[in-house]
């Protein structure tokens, strides 16, 4: 989970697609990979990556149910 601003942004190269952080971490076998394509707010990231570990930790939920979770619950 990358919660800064814009880290699913990359380079358009010709002939490769867009080369960025993202795909470095899918070619370093990353199962999953969660990033932002625009600017995000610092105190709401906090209150959503928060949201987002606690469902995980505490309710057990799978990455995909509890950052749903924690949207909803924003």
């Amino acid at each position: 989970m990358l919660s800064a601003c814009e880290t699913g942004l990359g380079k358009e190269v010709k002939g490769e697609g867009l080369v960025g952080l993202t795909r470095g971490l899918m070619y370093a076998h990353a199962a999953r990979v969660v990033v932002s394509l625009w600017n995000v707010d610092d105190e709401a990231t906090s209150l959503l990556m928060s949201q987002f570990y606690s469902q995980i930790l505490h309710q057990g939920k799978t990455p995909a149910a509890a950052l749903r979770a924690a949207q909803l619950k924003m």
